[in-house]
Parts: C-alpha cells; structure tokens; sequence
C-alpha cells in the first residue's frame, strides 16, 4: 500500500525505538529521517507490535531508504483513497460480528465473487472476518463492497473506495566505488596540486 510521511520518522533497522539506522548500525540521528511530504510503499513483511505498545511497518521511501517506522499517523498516513501499486494482489478485508452468515458476496467494480469466511462461534452468533481476494487490479480508481447473508436476508453494502498507481518501487542506490584520497574540493589525487617546475637558468650577457 502506498503512503505518505505525515511527520518526520526515522529509517530503522529493527521495529523497536532502541533500532539502529544504516548499514553500519550507527544511533540514529535526524539525518536518518525521512521529511514530510515524502510517499513510500508498505512492504510485505507483518506488522510488528514491540513491548512499548508501538506498530511498525517496514517502508521502502521514493527516497531509496528502506526500514522500520512507526506506523502511527501522524508519522505515516494513509492516502485518501487507499492506493496500491500496480501488478499486486491483496485483499479487501471486514470485520464481521452478528448473527450466523450462510456466505458474503464481494462486489468489486460490479463484478460479484464470494467472500472468504474467516469467522468463530461467539455469544451473539459469529465473529471474525471477511476477506474479498483483489488480483493485480488496473490502474485507476475502484470500489469493493462487501454484503454479509444469511437465511433472513442480506445486510446493506460495506464499501472501501481504493485506487491503483502506476508509481514504480523505487529502486535502492548502487554502492559506491573508486574510493581515493583527493584535495579538499577536488575530485583526482593530483586535482589542485601545482606541478613542479624545473629551474630556470639566467644567461648573462657577456662582454665582447
């Protein structure tokens, strides 16, 4: 999923306020931050939810930096509608909790499917979720809609507004190479460096 920097977040190597940044593992600093303003895409690892009582995504920025940020909005927010990239799946998910369902239909764009139960036995009837599995949609704006039924009748339509971009993953920086000493400013081991001269040699005139 495509978000948006909210507020500044760090880029850290493991989801936890004590995390390193970098590939040397320094203690983070303001320079490993990410500005406002700036998109990223959410990446398949699972959330992570440390003793502290904070949510952690692992984020690749259009910075090129990828690593562990808190989730939370302000830091991280949603766009509005939710965006995917292009070229993958996932699922719009429901919570359901109500009576016993004989089966939910998702209608995504028009096109009704069956809904995936993933629901348990409670006080009131049944509890869990419903999935509704979206494959490598189209770039554009959609809508799915997810209805719950059983032998009384059919509840009224839940619907999520999404949308899909074209905007590719950003692709990391190469390492660099050629590494060398130079003068301050320059760019070459010799850049800025006088080239000695050999001495000149005075002739005198002489007398005839």
């Amino acid at each position: 999923m495509r978000v948006q920097v909210g507020q500044a977040v760090l880029v850290r190597n493991t989801p936890s306020l004590s995390g390193t940044c970098g590939s040397d593992n320094h203690a983070c600093t303001a320079a490993d931050s990410v500005v406002p303003g700036v998109y990223g895409v959410i990446q398949p690892d699972a959330p992570v939810l440390d003793p502290a009582g904070w949510w952690w995504e692992r984020i690749t920025y259009d910075t090129g930096q990828t690593g562990w940020s808190s989730s939370y909005p302000p830091y991280i927010n949603a766009l509005n509608p939710l965006q995917m990239i292009s070229g993958v799946s996932f699922s719009v998910v429901g919570d359901y909790s109500g009576p016993t369902l004989t089966q939910a239909e998702c209608n995504t764009d028009g096109l009704a499917t069956a809904a995936t139960l993933q629901l348990q036995p409670s006080s009131g009837g049944q509890q869990g979720t419903l999935l509704c599995p979206i494959k490598t949609p189209g770039v554009g704006n959609h809508k799915t809609a997810i209805i719950a039924r059983n032998n009384a009748g059919s509840s009224a339509p839940a619907e999520l507004s999404w949308a899909v971009t074209s905007a590719p993953i950003p692709t990391p920086p190469n390492v660099p190479t050629n590494l060398r000493i130079a003068p301050l400013g320059g760019t070459t081991a010799t850049q800025g460096l006088e080239t000695a001269k050999p001495p000149t040699t005075t002739t005198k005139p002489t007398k005839e």
